[in-house]
């Protein structure tokens, strides 16, 4: 708002009348709100982006979780469920005799 500390500062020397010199304070007012309108839209804007980069990551990471469980299942089933096999079945080339 120092534009309009500016403005009336120098309404003696301006010569302008009071009706320009309230519709440039008006101009400058809504200039201000323009503009913390828009700064308001832009930190909503980075908080939401924020927001959904944190759920995708967290999405992300539950998403490996299960996939590592799986692969941790998927080894313990197959180290359990490796049939036993006779030592001459396992090496046909020299079978136990």
């Amino acid at each position: 708002m120092s534009f309009i500390a500016d403005i009336l500062k120098h309404v003696d020397a301006s010569g302008l009348t009071k009706e320009e010199i309230s519709s440039l304070v008006q101009l400058a007012i809504n200039r201000d709100d323009r503009a913390a309108e828009r700064a308001e839209k832009v930190a909503v804007r980075e908080a939401e982006e924020k927001e959904k980069a944190a759920v995708r990551h967290a999405e992300e990471k539950k998403t490996e979780r299960e996939h590592e469980l799986a692969l941790v299942q998927l080894k313990n089933q197959q180290h359990n469920n490796v049939p036993f096999r006779p030592a001459d079945e396992v090496n046909p080339v020299f079978p136990i005799q």
